[in-house]
């Protein structure tokens, strides 16, 4: 059997779930499914996610206990876990050489959080990436749209 050349992998992401498609070519006119992933704790709100407690600092200038406060929530720490996870998953299949080109779509945040995760070599195969929140629309659905763009 030969070959197919220029298969591309179509990551449609956000923090919460995340879909890998292959597509035999750069077309994208049509959509496999690969892998999907799914981050149950991104839907929890920082209350819910708060597994540990802020520490307390006494200060002589200020009579009471201040709360030491961390730079991100546990909520962001959630989203970059898996940010990494996937980042991970894109490596592997990088390794394995499961595809030539990569796409990502996502929010911008997500997809910065998804690029910093990348390392140099999967970076140079990054064929697109477009910083937009699509959803997780159906095969059909995601066609239609990479064709308008």
């Amino acid at each position: 059997m030969a070959e197919v050349k220029n298969r591309v992998w179509v990551i449609v992401a956000n923090a919460t779930h995340a879909q890998v498609y292959l597509s035999p070519d750069l077309s994208l006119r049509e959509l496999i499914p690969v892998q999907e992933f799914t981050n149950v704790e991104g839907r929890m709100h920082n209350r819910d996610a708060r597994n540990f407690n802020y520490g307390r600092v006494q200060s002589r200038s200020y009579s009471r206990t201040k709360g030491l406060r961390p730079k991100s929530t546990p909520h962001d720490v959630i989203r970059m876990t898996f940010a990494r996870t996937l980042a991970e998953y894109l490596e592997r299949g990088r390794v394995n050489n499961d595809f030539e080109k990569l796409m990502i779509v996502a929010t911008p945040k997500f997809l910065g959080e998804i690029r910093n995760g990348l390392t140099k070599q999967t970076k140079t195969m990054l064929w697109n990436e477009i910083p937009k929140e699509l959803g997780m629309d159906t095969q059909k659905e995601l066609i239609e749209y990479f064709e308008q763009i």
